[in-house]
C-alpha cells in the first residue's frame, strides 16, 4: 500500500478528485477525522486521572535511584 498527501485549494477540485478517487477504488482518509478522535480519546485519559498513591514517595525513589551517580553539589 502507498499512501499520499494531497494539499489542494479549490473545493471544486477537491470534490472532483474525490468522485475520481472512488470510480478507481481508492480508499480517502481524512487525517482530520483521525486527529479529532485521537485528541477526543487523548483528553477522555486524562480526564479520567490515576491514582497516584500506590506509587510511593517519589522523593525517596529519585534518592534511591541516584544514589550512585556523583554529583558536584553533593560532593562539596
Amino acid at each position: 500500500m502507498e499512501r499520499i498527501t494531497l494539499e489542494i485549494d479549490n473545493p471544486r477540485d477537491v470534490d472532483l478528485l474525490k468522485s475520481f478517487a472512488k470510480r478507481i477504488g481508492v480508499t480517502i482518509v481524512d487525517e482530520r477525522r483521525i486527529g479529532d478522535t485521537y485528541l477526543k480519546h487523548t483528553r477522555s485519559i486524562i480526564e479520567k486521572g490515576c491514582d497516584i498513591s500506590s506509587y510511593g514517595d517519589p522523593v525517596n525513589w529519585q534518592k534511591k535511584v541516584r544514589k550512585d551517580r556523583k554529583i558536584a553539589s553533593r560532593e562539596a
